[in-house]
């Protein structure tokens, strides 16, 4: 159990609440590979605009593979039990397949935009907390993930309440944002 969390206080319901998602592990430390790497974004303002600053940013047009592949710390499935969000964790910030970008401080790549990522042609396999699973797209509605934070975002940025600005996507992965949908 996670701390402070029951099922109870997944609001939404548990057949609408994401838990994990499949990730393509890191091949190599510093890997320039798009799925399984991170874009070594270096920028705090990363969350406030994942789109210019992670999905158009991240990926070398013509190679396909990142433009700046972050060079420490980022082992995407591998040490899962160390619980840092970069190798264990998902956001449901960009669409499944989309690159991930991490912002490195001192403690390491901690947080950042980490898309869920396979080999599975068009889109990925999760978990929610009902115990099922489900296939999502890639093509899933993520909306505009570039639009302005909402009211309801801290002076850091945070998102405290309401729907997520992320879409369908975006809503799956929360809790209790007072949004009931269905993957």
């Amino acid at each position: 159990m996670i701390y402070g969390f029951t099922f109870a206080s997944a609001s939404d319901g548990t057949s609408n609440t994401l838990t994990v998602s499949e990730a393509i592990s890191s091949r190599r430390q510093g890997t320039d590979e798009m799925k399984g790497g991170f874009y070594n974004r270096n920028n705090a303002d990363l969350h406030l605009d994942p789109i210019t600053n992670c999905q158009q940013a991240a990926v070398n047009t013509t190679t396909k593979k990142l433009n700046s592949p972050s060079t420490g710390g980022v082992w995407r499935g591998l040490f899962f039990n160390e619980g840092r969000p970069s190798v264990s964790g998902f956001t449901t910030v960009l669409p499944p397949n989309s690159p991930s970008c991490a912002f490195a401080n001192d403690a390491g790549y901690n947080w950042g935009v980490h898309s869920p990522t396979s080999d599975h042609s068009g889109g990925v396999n999760v978990g929610l907390l009902d115990g099922s699973g489900r296939f999502i797209s890639n093509t899933i509605n993520a909306r505009d993930s570039s639009v302005t934070l909402p009211a309801t975002a801290d002076a850091a940025g945070v998102i405290t309440s309401g729907a997520s600005p992320y879409g369908v996507w975006g809503n799956l992965g929360a809790k209790n944002d007072g949004t009931a949908i269905s993957p």
